[in-house]
């Protein structure tokens, strides 16, 4: 893994080879920021990396190329963006996407497990209603 290259601006990223590998930025103590120079497409991909000291295992969010927004400006919005995934891990969030779905079953058996069965029994039937009902197209959406 190569440190030390610059990401950080257009003309840096323009001079980088092409490579399966990203080129890491560090950010904070097991935190960085890659960009992965692309064959084709507007300009590259980002992605965030962090370290989790207490089990030593690396976990990788893709971010996207940012291509809706200026070249110059794209650094700058991937590290914001990395900076908010390592703020939601630091809360103890999780490190895959569930669905819109998942996570209503999960909420209904948090209930369940803090002993409110009626609050928990009320939730499942309006997610039922709502975000399950053949009508609702809510429950595989994808969230953080």
């Amino acid at each position: 893994m190569l440190m030390g290259i610059k990401i950080d601006s257009v003309s840096a990223r323009d001079k980088l080879k092409i490579r399966r590998e990203p080129y890491w930025h560090r950010l904070s103590r097991g935190r960085y920021l890659g960009y992965r120079k692309m064959i084709v497409g507007p300009g590259g991909s980002w992605v965030a990396r962090s370290l989790d000291a207490s089990t030593a295992k690396q976990t990788y969010k893709a971010m996207g190329n940012f291509s809706e927004s200026a070249d110059n400006l794209r650094f700058d919005i991937a590290q914001k963006t990395a900076r908010g995934w390592f703020e939601h891990l630091d809360k103890g969030g999780a490190t895959t996407e569930i669905t819109v779905g998942e996570a209503c079953r999960r909420y209904v058996q948090k209930q369940i497990d803090e002993g409110k069965q009626k609050a928990a029994k009320d939730c499942e039937v309006r997610f039922k209603r709502w975000m399950f009902s053949e009508s609702s197209s809510f429950g595989g959406v994808s969230v953080h």
